[in-house]
């Protein structure tokens, strides 16, 4: 009943200056599953507000809600994740999110969760790991949040695979991340999904590489692990976000004697990269090209 309520701001307003929210959280956890069912759907609703999301954080209703990623129905899970996920897009959420010390729990839900709402589990995952501190970072490096990615780049889920590579691009940002992706053979997981038919998942892969290639360690793992010559196919791309990261990742491979020679080397890299740097249209793709094949052409 509490969601029909929800179909307006001013039921909304009027609910929340009752004190709705907080009771709602604490219902989330109920021992009736119907009850737990409709009030996590009415806190989805909520969050979806502005109104209802700053409630939220004054509230406390995220750390309220935390033993509900335990809970044994898959759709009181699914509701609180997309809630939870929702919340966690204002950094003011994120660090709510990281002061209630989700970051544990969802390394570990990521590699315990049903594929279907694993995916959600990495995408919040991914939102903490935006905290300004950094602490949420080391704190999932100490989880072995690269190694249970890594693991899951192989997934049958396109979604999981997305998801994964997409939280590979955040934990491999500080220098101990590359290194703890190196050490998990993470680049020998990501090259294969630079073909991967998802474009998310190539976009996703392609970062990654971008983000581990900065270690001269990650540049020799991108080439023994095939990476040069599917870098070079996805500088044709349709997808403009593959194009962009690809860009960056061979950028940063290219430092490396072999990757460079390689590069020169290929005559499909330069001609797309030609292409690329006429490209008028895209002032970004553009510049970036000619930033990548600067780099590429450069002799020693």
């Amino acid at each position: 009943m509490l969601c029909d309520l929800f179909k307006t701001p001013k039921a909304i307003a009027s609910c929340l200056q009752a004190g709705v929210i907080k009771r709602l959280a604490q219902m989330v956890l109920d021992v009736d599953l119907e009850t737990r069912t409709k009030a996590s759907q009415a806190m989805l609703v909520l969050c979806a507000d502005a109104n209802g999301m700053q409630a939220m954080l004054t509230s406390g209703a995220c750390d309220t809600m935390y033993p509900a990623l335990n809970d044994t129905d898959t759709n009181v899970r699914f509701n609180v994740y997309e809630t939870l996920i929702i919340f966690s897009a204002s950094l003011s959420g994120v660090e709510a999110i990281c002061r209630a010390d989700y970051v544990p729990v969802l390394v570990e839900k990521a590699a315990q969760e049903e594929d279907t709402i694993k995916p959600l589990a990495l995408q919040l995952l991914y939102n903490a790991l935006r905290q300004p501190s950094g602490d949420s970072l080391r704190e999932a490096q100490k989880c072995n949040a690269i190694n249970v990615c890594t693991d899951l780049l192989t997934s049958k889920s396109a979604a999981v695979r997305e998801k994964a590579s997409l939280a590979m691009t955040s934990l491999t940002l500080s220098d101990a991340g590359k290194q703890f992706a190196i050490k998990a053979n993470a680049v020998e997981g990501l090259c294969p999904l630079l073909e991967d038919p998802n474009w998310k998942v190539r976009a996703n892969a392609a970062g990654s590489i971008m983000s581990i290639a900065i270690d001269d360690m990650g540049k020799v793992a991108t080439i023994e692990s095939g990476g040069i010559d599917r870098l070079v196919q996805l500088l044709r791309d349709p997808e403009r976000l593959v194009k962009l990261n690809t860009l960056k990742a061979i950028a940063a491979v290219c430092p490396h004697p072999k990757a460079r020679e390689e590069f020169q080397a290929s005559e499909d890299c330069m001609a797309a990269l030609n292409f690329l740097v006429q490209d008028d249209n895209d002032e970004l793709i553009c510049r970036s090209a000619k930033i990548t094949k600067e780099v590429v052409e450069w002799q020693p």
